[in-house]
């Protein structure tokens, strides 16, 4: 069977930003969308350590701070077995890929891609660089990008 879980933390101020995060697992695979950042990411990784959920993918949906921060905490934290980091190549966004009006700088969001892509390298973790139609199957988990 196939579980998901949203997780959604109450906010201190309407201007706190945290993200978002999924968590799909089919009970043998645990593939996890986002990581929150700040308090709500320390609450994720309470949460997923308290219920064992060790061994995770990571699938990154985009390289904003909000969304990356919590995966680099958990990269850090020592508890979790990391096995592929999937996140798309930041060349994409050095040749055209641009944000919404309002949103961070281009080049914020590539240092905060390639700080993930490296802090995962240097801890032994897979990267695998996704594109439009790529198909991830873990288990009985199917997604297409």
């Amino acid at each position: 069977m196939i579980k998901g879980y949203v997780f959604g933390f109450n906010r201190p101020s309407k201007e706190t930003r945290y993200g978002s995060s999924e968590l799909i697992t089919d009970g043998k695979y645990n593939l996890l969308f986002d990581g929150y950042c700040g308090s709500a990411s320390d609450r994720l990784i309470e949460y997923l350590i308290k219920r064992k959920y060790k061994d995770l993918y990571l699938f990154l949906t985009h390289s904003h701070y909000d969304h990356t921060d919590g995966f680099k905490r958990m990269i850090k934290n020592g508890y979790f077995n990391i096995l592929c980091l999937y996140c798309y190549d930041p060349d994409t966004l050095r040749n055209g890929l641009r944000n919404n009006k309002g949103s961070r700088s281009v080049e914020e969001d590539i240092n905060a891609l390639e700080d993930l892509i490296s802090l995962a390298k240097n801890k032994g973790i897979k990267v695998k660089f996704i594109d439009n139609g790529d198909k991830i199957t873990l288990g009985d988990i199917n997604i297409e990008v």
